[in-house]
């Protein structure tokens, strides 16, 4: 319990400094901060909870991150299996551009229905990845997204380099991308609206968005 409590009090203080960037040629980095649950193929457009092994979830990480989640439900149930065993984590949402999730939430909704359903285990904090930053500032800007609550819990964005839909990335033949400079661009506009603590690059990025990105925030 005190290792627990150690881990959460250092990621406290993380979260009170500057905001950090991480990706594909920032892997130490992003190795420090969290494991990772993620979802089967054609996870964008699941709603359905998918089967999670708790003997393969092992305390190690500084804490998990809970990927690419389309459903409260799916949360939910895999945070109670996390929480029980003490591992601090974070909770990545799928965030589509009319602000709800893939099963029809909102932001708000969402982490107040997660929260209030993990209230002795809540997330350190909720973000989204393998979404582009308009997509996200777009979804924020919703005045049902414009809360108190979002503001405090929402931290995050690991950035797909392409502004486009779930249902067109679950069935993209290719990778579509942007420049360093036009993603670096959507971040700044991004933190006009919600400034990110957890900032970083999904698919496609590489390591010229993720030096971009870093030198804008500073």
């Amino acid at each position: 319990m005190e290792k627990v409590a150690e881990r959460e009090s250092v990621f406290e203080r993380f979260m009170r400094q500057r905001p950090i960037t991480y990706g594909v040629v920032l892997m130490t980095t992003l190795a420090l901060l969290c494991g990772a649950v993620l979802g089967l193929a054609g996870v964008y457009l699941k709603t359905e909870p998918q089967k999670v092994d708790p003997n393969e979830i092992e305390p190690r990480e500084l804490a998990i991150l809970e990927a690419i989640m389309p459903a409260v439900r799916e949360v939910i149930g895999m945070s109670r299996i996390i929480g029980e065993r003490k591992i601090p984590y974070i909770v990545s949402l799928m965030i589509k551009r009319h602000g709800k999730i893939i099963d029809g939430h909102t932001i708000h909704e969402a982490i107040t229905e997660i929260d209030n359903a993990l209230a002795e285990y809540k997330p350190l904090c909720y973000m989204t990845n393998c979404v582009h930053p308009d997509i996200l500032r777009k979804a924020l800007s919703e005045p049902f997204n414009d809360t108190e609550t979002v503001r405090e819990r929402f931290k995050g964005i690991e950035a797909n380099a392409a502004c486009a839909e779930p249902e067109e990335l679950d069935s993209a033949q290719k990778i579509i991308t942007s420049s360093a400079d036009e993603l670096a661009d959507s971040f700044m506009a991004l933190n006009k609206v919600l400034p990110m603590k957890i900032c970083g690059g999904c698919c496609g990025t590489n390591d010229s968005h993720i030096k971009k990105l870093a030198q804008c925030l500073g």
